[in-house]
């Protein structure tokens, strides 16, 4: 009979006592220890009275006893001992045999990536026929970043593709027992196997309604200014058009109003739309000029996916429209979740002649101020002179109301600062202009905060000021980005404008209370205007000469307005290396970086502004960047001629602007890194440019 037979199995594991362990002694041998102790003194005892026969008797029982208590406690040793080995080598073959024949790939590898042992499902998983020890497991799925997978504090969790399956990689480092320092840990990874999974997933996704809103941009624009049958045949071209890319999605298109429309659709076509750049942008464009249009409609769609409702979906879209709208039109842009993305977008915003929304943003700005305690007007960070130019035409319009304005002024910018000091000159002006930490005690819950220039809350000079009150007015021209001042009360916003100076311009005209600018808020206002049209030759529309116009009637000296722009001759040397030192690349683009170490980070943005701008008067360039190193950053100023679009390019860096002016700030990164990533930016633009083209 085996010996695994003969051994007596105890009812309860709990029974088996260490029997190195004193405490852990049975009843019985405390009993035997008390008899031998009892038989030891009697012994002494009879030795002592002399009885010594019988002392030897009680000895020889003693130390036989004593023997064999030694050999029954060495036995039982010897049985647990034996017991513990039997149970061990039982639980690891049962262990060993459920690893090898796991329906679950599992591995252990070392910790450089080396395969140490794996299972027969992950031979299968692989190649049958080949040996898979001492292989690096990159070696196998070479889309793994193994070192950065082993440093992860909460387990490895990974999903990986392996041909046609998907798997979840799950696993830990282990610690062994060996005393090498190279093998004492070890890497166990098991892999889930998720196919179904996925597919399930991506099924449900692409099932999930997506909502479309499509709106004609210049609808009664144009439409007023062109006769009736031409206007009937170009919109039946574009609702065509809208028809026919719908067309073959298995969605819903429905016409909601005579130029808007919502369109629902499975989420299955949305690569689609993403893949040919939403090409019904161009379409309806082509069509508007077929008809030799001297403005041509265009549309502005927004989408939204993502949500977790329909419902959720189309307020997505209706966000996303209005993000497109704000962008100039002519796009389209997605939302899913908090993600943006943009497509179109690739021609100048069109002026738009009516007024009337002008007309009602002053009347509403009007019942704002009135029902206010006080006013405070803040612009951007490093304020230029068409926010401050801004913020003086908010404050003759509030004062002429009756109430209580200041203005928030955080600057060095040398051209404000004279300006400035040239305010403060006029008692009128004493206590108009407030720091923005005096800024902060003067807000209160009746406050009305203008914001000028600016729609990003980090990008406003105090952004604390936001929370402060819930009665905000922000004006601005700037192409919206996906960051905006969601919470104010009135907002003006038209990127078609030259510039906030020319919309605070229009809001005086129509504001009432008899409002007059003073000479120096006029010629700020011009000033303002001037900074954003580079002296009237960008972004000059009729609505700009006209607001020149206003202003020259308050006594504008553009003399004054030249001086006030003049530039230290250090500045202008620093241009003329900037551009000296630039270079052309893809034929017709100006690119020059510069290290302006000993001025201000106000001064050194302005300065490479200008040199960008220069650059644009070399014959054959249609667009410049210049790049500059600060302490722990590098800004990017952009500027083109309008084929182009620098806004976009710049965008892909986390920038922003306008098509011809746009400007980025790159953190954490030296100006080689930067100038390889912008040039990569411009390449992949230039390369959809030129597909969209075809």
């Amino acid at each position: 009979m085996s010996k695994e037979a003969n051994l007596k199995k105890p009812r309860d594991l709990k029974d088996l006592k260490d029997p190195k362990n004193p405490k852990n002694v049975d009843i019985f041998s405390n009993s035997v220890f008390i008899y031998l102790a009892v038989i030891l003194v009697f012994s002494i005892l009879s030795f002592i009275f002399g009885n010594i026969y019988l002392s030897i008797v009680e000895m020889v029982v003693f130390l036989g006893l004593l023997i064999f208590d030694f050999l029954k406690k060495t036995k039982k040793k010897k049985q647990i001992i034996d017991y513990m080995q039997n149970l061990t080598y039982h639980v690891d073959t049962a262990a060993k045999d459920s690893l090898l024949h796991f329906p679950m790939p599992i591995t252990i590898l070392k910790v450089d990536g080396k395969i140490i042992w794996h299972n027969k499902s992950f031979t299968e998983l692989f190649s049958p026929k080949e040996q898979l020890g001492n292989i690096s497991i990159q070696n196998l799925i070479p889309d793994i970043s193994w070192f950065e997978l082993i440093k992860s504090t909460d387990g490895i969790c990974e999903e990986i593709e392996i041909g046609e399956k998907k798997f979840q990689m799950l696993g830990n480092v282990v610690k062994t027992q060996k005393k090498n320092e190279k093998d004492s840990y070890v890497v166990l990874l098991y892999w889930v196997e998720k196919t179904e999974l996925y597919a399930l997933k991506q099924q449900i996704e692409e099932e999930q309604t997506d909502i479309a809103i499509i709106m004609i941009d210049n609808y009664d624009e144009i439409g007023a200014s062109i006769d009736d049958m031409v206007r009937t045949q170009v919109l039946s071209g574009i609702d065509k058009s809208i028809r026919d890319w719908a067309k073959g999605t298995d969605g819903m298109l429905k016409k909601t109003d005579r130029d808007r429309y919502i369109f629902a659709f499975p989420n299955k076509n949305m690569k689609k739309f993403e893949e040919d750049k939403f090409s019904v942008l161009e379409l309806v464009r082509k069509i508007s000029l077929s008809f030799e249009l001297k403005t041509p409609y265009t549309m502005s769609i927004g989408v939204g996916i993502g949500g977790s409702s329909v419902e959720e979906n189309e307020a997505f879209a209706k966000t996303s429209l209005d993000m497109a709208m704000g962008r100039g039109g002519d796009q389209a842009v997605i939302k899913n979740n908090d993600v943006f993305k943009y497509f179109g977008g690739n021609y100048s915003e069109y002026e738009k002649n009516t007024r009337v929304k002008t007309k009602i943003i002053s009347q509403a700005f009007r019942e704002l101020v009135i029902s206010s305690e006080n006013v405070v007007v803040i612009g951007h960070t490093n304020p230029d002179m068409d926010s401050f130019g801004a913020s003086m035409g908010i404050y003759r319009a509030v004062v002429s109301l009756g109430k209580i304005c200041q203005v928030v002024f955080d600057a060095d910018n040398k051209t404000i600062l004279d300006s400035v000091k040239k305010f403060r000159q006029n008692k009128e002006y004493d206590g108009v202009f407030i720091s923005s930490n005096d800024a902060y005690e003067v807000v209160g819950k009746n406050t009305l905060v203008v914001v000028v220039d600016v729609h990003r809350p980090s990008l406003v000079q105090e952004p604390k000021l936001l929370e402060k009150t819930k009665k905000i007015f922000l004006v601005d021209h700037h192409r919206r980005a996906s960051e905006f001042i969601e919470n104010a009360s009135l907002v003006y916003h038209e990127p078609y404008a030259s510039s906030t100076s020319e919309m605070v311009t229009e809001i005086l005209q129509y504001i009432g209370g008899h409002v007059k600018l003073t000479k120096a808020e006029a010629e700020c206002l011009y000033a303002g205007i001037v900074v954003d049209t580079k002296n009237f030759n960008f972004k000059t529309g009729v609505r700009t000469f006209e607001a020149a116009s206003f202003l020259k009637k308050y006594g504008v000296d553009t003399i004054a307005i030249k001086r006030l722009f003049q530039t230290d001759f250090n500045d202008y040397k620093m241009r003329v290396n900037i551009v000296s030192h630039a270079e052309i690349i893809y034929n017709n683009i100006a690119l020059s970086t510069c290290d302006l170490p000993n001025i201000s980070k106000n001064e050194r943005s302005i300065i490479v502004a200008q040199a960008a701008d220069e650059l644009l008067d070399i014959g054959g360039i249609s667009a410049s960047f210049v790049l500059c190193a600060a302490t722990d950053s590098v800004i990017i100023s952009a500027r083109s001629l309008d084929d182009i679009n620098v806004q976009v390019i710049l965008e892909t860096l986390g920038g922003g602007g306008h098509r011809t002016v746009a400007g980025v700030q790159l953190q954490d990164m030296t100006i080689a890194e930067a100038k390889d990533k912008l040039t990569d930016a411009i390449l992949k633009y230039l390369k959809e440019n030129s597909k969209n083209s075809k």
